[in-house]
């Protein structure tokens, strides 16, 4: 039950989920003390099946496994004939940026202007690696487009990392099945007008996206917003984007030249919006770097940052010979536990000793109470015997009433509702609840779709509700529904 590189990983707590795959952290633990966190991605059990996600994982190790880069989250290893294909990747201690934003909207905050500037300038600098990316061996260019550039896929550590993640549905010459013209990809809410009109895309199509995402960033809001995905869509097609009146001349020239409604007038080079972006932020005295980056998010408190600290924790003290349910992939890719597999010899010590010792103790109770056979028949007692008093009843304790823990995602993301327990939590988030039964209601504000399930909570159960809201397509129909881990 070892990785081929790295050793035994187990999958201490899942951290995230999604419509393709569900994610873990880890540890991979190998001979001679090694020792390494990981993030694990693995398809979900229901869509381990689907052709598309299988492929959308493969072509995303290859294209991650070209693009060893600070500032893009690195893949270590995969398997794609498991019984269940997953990554092992970097782990980052933190959370999007899109959580990050939520925050500082619910609150009528926006990111300060330095700390904005830095977080898309290092994504700026993966975008402009991968773009640039070539076969070592032909020298050919891959012609990397990532077609997802949006907060979801920009990780922000607490250390102040930014990490771009998520190449699932990048296009490059590395994929293994072309997007046919007219189909869409990505979300809408961050495509450039070529994307959402589904024309041919190059690197400019993530130029108009990071253009976007730092709209967002300095204003508060997205570019666009509507009260459908349908609405959305059409916005992106037509590509305006207004900025604040008060915005500086020189700042809206950076805009101009990232948002050009045609591709022809935006950055060809993002080294060159590095660089204006760069020098505008000196010119008025600010500066911001990694240190300054995570200051600012020690300062927000955000939840996220916190679990991802304690899931850390966890994974760095988890112990094989003393843990026996931690869940742990094998070489198919199957989740066990380490009951199902694993006995340390300390263990196998141990009972052995007791077995041992147990064997020792019944031949000693054997010799000491067996008597010789006597050759007189047997005296029958003139009294009657004499019967012992009745013994009182052994009443059992009540079992111990422990809370269920239950997690909540729901693709895109929705407000999530327990009626007596919570109401209007935005997912992705995590709950302990009394055991029970219950309903769990999905909402989704921008287009006003719903879903319900079931959760039937066993005591100190762990389960997982999901809900796909279909904003993307018109025709479908939200879901939902509830299981155990």
């Amino acid at each position: 039950m070892v990785f081929q590189q790295f050793g035994r990983c187990a999958l201490v707590k899942m951290i995230g989920r999604g419509g393709m795959a569900d994610v873990w952290i880890g540890k991979v633990h190998g001979a001679g003390g090694f020792e390494k966190i990981v993030a694990v991605k693995i398809l979900s059990p229901d869509q381990v099946d689907k052709e598309e996600y299988q492929r959308a994982l493969k072509d995303e190790a290859c294209v991650q496994a070209h693009l060893k880069h600070p500032n893009i989250v690195d893949v270590y290893d995969h398997n794609f004939e498991a019984e269940n294909p997953y990554l092992v990747m970097e782990y980052v201690e933190g959370g999007e940026l899109r959580e990050v934003l939520r925050m500082l909207r619910r609150e009528k905050r926006i990111l300060p202007l330095p700390l904005a500037a830095f977080v898309v300038s290092e994504i700026a600098k993966a975008l402009s690696f991968a773009h640039d990316r070539r076969n070592p061996k032909s020298g050919e260019p891959f012609h990397i487009v990532h077609r997802d550039v949006s907060p979801s896929n920009i990780l922000l550590s607490i250390h102040g990392d930014v990490k771009l993640s998520d190449f699932g549905i990048a296009k490059s010459s590395l994929q293994s099945s072309v997007t046919q013209v007219g189909q869409i990809k990505g979300k809408f809410r961050y495509m450039s007008p070529e994307q959402a009109e589904g024309n041919p895309l190059d690197r400019r199509s993530d130029v108009f996206s990071l253009g976007l995402v730092f709209y967002e960033c300095l204003f508060g809001a997205p570019a666009y917003e509507g009260p459908s995905d349908v609405s959305v869509l059409q916005m992106a097609r037509t590509g305006e984007v207004t900025l604040p009146q008060e915005t500086d001349p020189r700042l809206k020239k950076i805009f101009m030249s990232l948002l050009a409604q045609k591709a022809e007038g935006r950055y060809a080079d993002l080294r060159e919006f590095t660089k204006e972006l760069t020098d505008f932020v000196r010119s008025i005295g600010e500066t911001a770097d990694r240190e300054s980056l995570s200051q600012y998010l020690r300062g927000l408190d955000l939840a996220r940052f916190r679990d991802a600290a304690t899931a850390r924790s966890q994974a760095e003290t988890w112990d094989p010979e003393t843990t026996s349910n931690i869940k742990i992939l094998d070489q198919t890719g199957r989740i066990v536990t380490l009951a199902d597999n694993v006995t340390s010899p300390r263990r196998r010590l141990r009972w052995l000793l007791v077995g041992g010792l147990g064997i020792v103790l019944a031949a000693s109770a054997f010799f000491v109470f067996k008597t010789p056979v006597s050759s007189q028949p047997p005296v029958v007692p003139t009294t009657a015997p004499r019967i012992p008093p009745a013994q009182p009843a052994v009443v059992s304790p009540a079992p111990e009433v422990k809370k269920i823990r239950v997690s909540f995602n729901a693709d895109p993301y929705a407000a999530v509702s327990i009626p007596g327990q919570f109401s209007n939590i935005e997912t992705p988030a995590s709950k302990s609840l009394p055991p029970g039964e219950y309903t769990v209601s999905f909402r989704h504000d921008a287009s006003g779709r719903t879903a319900t399930a079931r959760l039937k909570g066993s005591n100190g159960g762990s389960y997982v509700c999901v809900a796909n809201m279909a904003v993307s397509d018109p025709a479908g129909s939200p879901s939902a529904s509830c299981r155990g881990r």
